[in-house]
């Protein structure tokens, strides 16, 4: 089984639920998302959460036995991140006593759950610096696990939670870094004068899979990082670019 988010776009009540919210910058079709799951083999596909009830849905995670999802969202244009779980059939949906508020001052994006749907890595913007914070959903606990200037962002978790790669400018180019869960252990992955992406983590742990873009220009380049004697493999030196997100089999 797999979820997708479902947009749907309704006009008429997204211009009336968004009056009187200046500060965020809304075109007149706000996007209205809900959860539908879908069984590859049957083909059922079930709504499982309400419709009209959120703007955005940032990121969703499977629990350890796949019997709940764990999704964050925003209901308002405010900068209010809100957290829920629901039982894949649609039962049992709640809301979880844990809410990240902006303030005003923070902007919080690139939301990615850890395996088992209990942890969650996000960006957070404070100034002009953006750095990486892990939230603990059982205590609403929030981290700051990374410090790096200008910026480090599009965390990833390894398969066994553990340590979390990211992309970041901290030496003056955007490279992969891999860290400990807690920001400690430090490593470098590419040293190259590209741009990479950061997709996928294998689910040994041993490589990680990214897209580089030539920084003059040029092919988009697949390839995979393997950590375990820091050497970089292309897989496709001939793509014009990106056609499609590749994610590493079992």
């Amino acid at each position: 089984r797999f979820w997708f988010c479902h947009p749907f776009y309704y006009t008429r009540y997204s211009d009336r639920l968004l009056q009187g919210e200046p500060d965020m910058n809304i075109q007149s079709n706000a996007q209205w998302m809900t959860i539908q799951v879908a069984d590859i083999h049957t083909r059922e596909v079930r709504q499982i959460v309400p419709s009209y009830q959120y703007l955005r849905i940032w990121a969703m995670g499977w629990s350890a036995d796949n019997s709940q999802i764990t999704f964050v969202a925003m209901k308002t244009p405010s900068l209010n991140y809100t957290f829920y779980r629901v039982n894949r059939d649609g039962g049992d949906f709640h809301e979880l006593d844990c809410t990240l508020s902006s303030g005003g001052t923070d902007q919080m994006t690139n939301f990615m759950f850890a395996p088992g749907g209990e942890r969650v890595a996000f960006t957070a913007k404070a100034g002009q610096t953006f750095n990486i914070f892990v939230l603990d959903l059982m205590d609403c606990n929030r981290t700051q696990i990374s410090d790096g200037d200008p910026y480090d962002d599009l965390p990833v978790w390894s398969a066994d939670g553990g340590q979390i790669a990211f992309l970041s400018g901290r030496d003056g180019q955007q490279d992969i870094y891999v860290m400990d869960v807690d920001g400690k252990h430090v490593s470098r992955v590419t040293h190259t004068p590209d741009n990479e992406i950061l997709l996928s983590w294998s689910p040994d742990g041993c490589c990680l899979l990214y897209v580089s873009y030539p920084a003059g220009g040029g092919f988009t380049v697949y390839h995979y990082a393997d950590l375990r004697d820091s050497s970089l493999h292309p897989l496709d030196p001939h793509l014009e670019r990106a056609q499609s997100l590749p994610a590493w089999g079992p």
